[in-house]
């Protein structure tokens, strides 16, 4: 999400908490006309892009913005434990959209494995199934940035978008956000990223509202020895850059 008057660009990483973060700087900073930009690009009606573009990668607004106007910008973004992110993405796709038919149309993989209806009750038995769809390729954690890399012709197009580090860097793996915070304390993190875009803007930022919270066991219970070490295994570049740990 880009906010060009504002010089504040938000990577919004899906199951995160983006929604209540996007929720507060829309309030504060959105701005419903920003054609400059967007012309140059196939969804050039603002409304559009703005929802093409919610959960785009860094990589994009590295290209869109070009190098010197991105470090210009205040780039922030949170990341969340791979180990609850998956349990979290896992339910979600089970259970969403509320809309039957259309979650018939789109979750045809859980139908496939036995989930007939988002209503279900979708245990370990088919969170593990999930797990090594991921791992095989046959689920993808962030369809978004793969499908906005490939549809605007971005370098890194055939990047496999696993990690969430993955799309908070370029080519050769620098960092191109500026504040990162963290799921698991949102609310202190929040409250530093607030200041310093307050700093940066000049514009008054308001506090988190709580949005799409899910209903859930903790996630630890979803897991045994198997399926903890496929997801150690493939979100190894998270767990290592920001120590998250089980």
């Amino acid at each position: 999400m880009y906010y060009p008057q504002a010089n504040v660009v938000y990577i919004a990483i899906n199951k995160t908490g983006s929604s209540s973060v996007a929720a507060a700087l829309n309030e504060a900073l959105y701005e419903p006309d920003v054609p400059a930009l967007w012309q140059k690009l196939p969804y050039h009606k603002t409304r559009q892009v703005h929802e093409e573009l919610t959960h785009a990668p860094a990589s994009f607004y590295l290209s869109a913005l070009g190098a010197e106007k991105l470090a210009r910008s205040l780039v922030i973004t949170q990341v969340r434990n791979p180990w609850d992110r998956m349990v979290s993405l896992f339910i979600f796709r089970c259970r969403a959209p509320k809309n039957v038919e259309r979650w018939r149309r789109e979750r045809l993989w859980f139908i496939e494995n036995g989930l007939l209806e988002p209503s279900g009750n979708p245990g370990r038995e088919l969170f593990s199934a999930f797990l090594l769809a991921l791992k095989s390729g046959a689920q993808i954690p962030s369809p978004q940035w793969n499908r906005i890399s490939r549809e605007y012709n971005l370098p890194d197009k055939e990047k496999e978008f696993i990690n969430q580090l993955d799309g908070l860097t370029d080519q050769k793996n620098n960092i191109l956000v500026d504040e990162i915070m963290r799921f698991e304390c949102l609310s202190a993190d929040w409250s530093r990223a607030r200041d310093r875009l307050e700093r940066h803007t000049g514009r008054d930022v308001g506090a988190l509202p709580h949005l799409n919270k899910s209903k859930r066991d903790d996630y630890k219970r979803y897991y045994d020895e198997h399926t903890h070490e496929v997801v150690r295994q493939l979100f190894s570049r998270d767990i290592e850059y920001f120590n998250y740990s089980f």
